[in-house]
């Protein structure tokens, strides 16, 4: 083994437009490279603006067992059941934000989400309902609430907040009224596809809870190996090992790692490193 190379032993992966294709469905491909990388005694893992509840579908649907997952993009750290991080956003500041954004409700959807896994959404059947509930299939545990509910609750803070616009207009507007009501002296408003955004608390990404997980379980951060497709996951790629980028993403993302078409493309160069480093021995 080279003096200076380390193994990848952890692979990270962003979930959509990622790990998910067009479908929302995991490839099959991908789904055989995750099941060889994991056989090989490796971790992989996922950083995603989703909670844990994605887990147990992975698990019924491919078979694939994944015990750590950075959750809200960064806003917590799950593994095997259990939150080892967590960073809220202050109920103070979610109002602040529901406050500034107003102007804009017609024309524009979010849901809040919240430790308890509780979800406060503006519109039941507006922009969130159309893009995601319709097309995803999604089905609640429980019914989300309105934000009105959110905003008579006393000081119940929020993983995140994930806000969508319909169309690039409505885009322009809401950053020039978040700029305006001085929303990002406390918060972080990142895109994470095409006219979606998501909001945390300033500090919060998946960047900064990887380095925590690193440090937590004492794994080199030159051991791990980082995928995504949009600015939510550029943190990770600035700090992992080893960067792979999805191809079809913009050229200020392709920038932070290797291109590629797919999450298995990506295991199977990680394979090969490891291969390299260790005279061929399959580590």
């Amino acid at each position: 083994m080279s003096l200076y190379k380390l193994p990848i032993t952890h692979f990270v992966s962003d979930m959509d437009g990622t790990l998910l294709n067009s479908i929302k469905k995991i490839d099959s491909r991908d789904a055989d490279a995750i099941l060889v990388w994991q056989k090989l005694g490796h971790t992989f893992l996922l950083a995603s603006g989703r909670d844990k509840s994605v887990l147990q579908k992975i698990r019924e649907e491919y078979c694939i067992d994944i015990k750590e997952m950075i959750c809200h993009n960064g806003a917590s750290l799950v593994s095997d059941g259990k939150v080892l991080y967590s960073k809220q956003i202050d109920h103070a500041a979610v109002i602040k934000l529901i406050e500034a954004v107003k102007p804009l409700n017609s024309r524009i959807d979010y849901v809040i989400p919240t430790q308890d896994g509780r979800k406060y959404i503006l519109h039941h059947t507006g922009i969130f309902h159309e893009r995601v509930v319709v097309k995803e299939n999604v089905v609640f545990q429980e019914s989300p609430l309105p934000v009105s509910a959110y905003e008579q609750e006393t000081n119940k803070t929020a993983t995140k907040v994930f806000l969508m616009v319909e169309d690039s207009e409505t885009e322009l507007q809401l950053f020039t009224l978040l700029k305006e009501k001085d929303i990002f002296s406390d918060l972080a408003v990142m895109k994470s596809g095409n006219l979606c955004f998501e909001i945390c608390r300033r500090e919060v990404n998946k960047g900064s809870t990887l380095r925590y997980m690193a440090d937590h379980m004492n794994i080199d951060m030159r051991g791990i190996a980082a995928i995504g497709d949009a600015e939510n996951d550029v943190e990770m790629l600035k700090i992992a090992g080893h960067s792979f980028v999805m191809s079809h993403a913009s050229d200020s993302i392709r920038k932070y790692g290797k291109s590629v078409d797919s999450v298995s493309e990506a295991i199977m160069q990680c394979i090969a490193f490891n291969k390299s480093i260790t005279g061929g021995i399959n580590r």
